[in-house]
C-alpha cells in the first residue's frame, strides 16, 4: 500500500529533495520509497522555490541591497547649539496654574534654521514638581539637508527631578527632510544650549 504524503512534509522529513517524479509516496511495507514530486511550494499567498544557481546569485544580491538599506537607515546624530526666546501669554488660564508661551529659537551646527512653536506649562516651579508640552516647527537644514519638521514636547519634574521627551513627529518632514524621524536630546551648561539629535532618514 503507498500513501500519498504532502509536499511540505515531505521537506520536514528530506532535507534535500529529489526533484522529477509527480507524487511522494512511502511504501508502508517497506518503506522503501520518499520521492518529492515538484520544485515549487505554494503557501497561501507567498512562494518558495528550491535554489538553483541563479536563485542563489539573486538572493545574494537582494541581501546586499538590504544591507545597504540598514545601513542607510541607521541612527545619525547631528549636533550643535541653539539659543531660545520664551514669551510668556497672558491668557489667565486655571487660575495661574496653567501657563501658555511662544518658542523662537536659532539652531547653529549641524541642525542649523530656526524654530517657532507653542508651550503649555502647568504645576508650580516653587514646589519643585511641575511639567509641559510644546510643539514647534524647525525650518532650516539638517547636514546640509532643506525642509521643515515638526518637534514634540513632553516633560515633567518631580521634586526636583526631571524627565524630558522631545521627538520628531511622524512623517512632519518636507523636502529634503521628508521620512525623518528621531528624537533630540538638550544638555545645558553654563547657561548654554547644547542639542544631539539623533535621527534616521531614506
Amino acid at each position: 500500500m503507498k500513501t500519498a504524503i504532502p509536499l511540505v512534509l515531505c521537506l520536514l522529513l528530506m532535507p534535500i529533495p529529489i526533484a522529477g517524479q509527480s507524487s511522494l509516496l512511502i511504501d508502508d511495507s517497506a518503506a522503501e520509497s520518499i520521492v518529492v514530486s515538484h520544485a515549487e511550494i505554494f503557501s497561501s499567498n507567498s512562494r518558495m522555490m528550491l535554489a538553483g544557481p541563479n536563485d542563489i546569485t539573486l538572493w545574494q544580491q537582494n541581501q546586499q541591497n538590504s544591507e545597504k538599506n540598514e545601513t542607510k537607515n541607521m541612527a545619525q546624530h547631528a549636533t550643535g547649539t541653539f539659543e531660545v526666546k520664551l514669551t510668556p501669554q497672558d491668557d489667565k488660564l486655571g487660575g495661574g496654574s496653567i501657563g501658555r508661551m511662544t518658542i523662537n529659537k536659532q539652531w547653529q551646527g549641524e541642525v542649523a534654521g530656526t524654530s517657532e512653536g507653542q508651550m503649555l506649562t502647568g504645576g508650580d516651579v516653587k514646589t519643585g514638581s511641575a511639567g509641559y508640552v510644546a510643539m514647534e516647527k524647525f525650518t532650516g537644514t539638517v547636514k546640509g539637508r532643506k525642509g521643515t519638521f515638526l518637534l514634540q514636547h513632553s516633560a515633567i519634574m518631580i521634586e526636583g527631578k526631571g524627565d524630558l521627551t522631545i521627538i520628531v513627529v511622524p512623517n512632519s518632514g518636507t523636502e529634503e527632510l521628508k521620512g525623518l524621524a528621531g528624537k533630540l536630546t538638550i544638555k545645558i551648561e553654563n547657561g548654554k544650549h547644547f542639542y544631539d539629535l539623533e535621527y534616521s532618514i531614506p
